[in-house]
């Protein structure tokens, strides 16, 4: 494992976060590899979950938070619950991809990034996942990200655009998808709690860095 070129105060404040957010016990880890070979998206990463673990207690920030291990994560808790030393490794999964969006380094797989924020907003503005509304975000967004970057090529993008319409309109005749949003009464309480997480962690992250 290559030595991360972050600068040494930005080594340690990795680990700072995820012990400040209750997640200290990735210190008890004496890498078992019972979370690696309990993970069914294991040959799908780059790091293994145990391997995520120690580089976070030697510091290797700029390692973990470019890693598509990360992203790939679908936080099933196969890990958490086969740890013996109780480390929630799913939990850690959701602190280290919150760190990625929020520091200057560039995910390694955006087009999740964008999705969870496609499904946050929805729930924001609606009080719950209006899945039709989130879905054309999310295409439309991917789609002018790429572009901007130079990713694909116009005609990659109009395809991947319209690739899940089929099973859309399929949905959409069963009933399963509808056409406008389902509002809630307690709408702005659920904005409320967000904004507060929001900032709660904000005031966590600058005491720790």
């Amino acid at each position: 494992m290559a030595v991360s070129t972050w600068p040494a105060c930005r080594e340690a404040a990795l680990e700072a976060v995820v012990a400040q957010r209750g997640l200290w016990a990735i210190r008890r880890c004496y890498q078992c590899r019972k979370c690696t070979n309990g993970c069914p998206l294991s040959f799908a990463m780059d790091l293994l979950p145990h391997q995520v673990i120690r580089a976070v207690q030697l510091g290797l920030d700029d390692q973990v938070l470019k890693s598509k291990t990360i992203w790939v994560c679908a936080a099933c808790q196969a890990c958490s619950t086969r740890c013996p030393n109780d480390i929630d490794i799913a939990g850690l999964m959701d602190v280290l991809r919150q760190q990625c969006l929020g520091r200057p380094v560039e995910a390694a797989e955006p087009e999740v990034g964008l999705f969870h924020q496609a499904f946050l907003d929805s729930v924001r503005r609606h009080g719950r996942v209006f899945e039709l509304g989130m879905l054309a975000r999310y295409k439309l967004v991917v789609l002018w990200t790429s572009l901007r970057k130079g990713r694909r090529s116009l005609k990659d993008l109009a395809g991947r655009l319209w690739q899940d319409a089929r099973l859309g309109w399929a949905m959409f005749r069963r009933g399963r998808l509808r056409p406008w949003p389902s509002r809630i009464q307690a709408k702005d309480q659920i904005r409320s709690m967000s904004s507060i997480r929001s900032s709660t962690q904000t005031q966590q992250e600058s005491r720790t860095s």
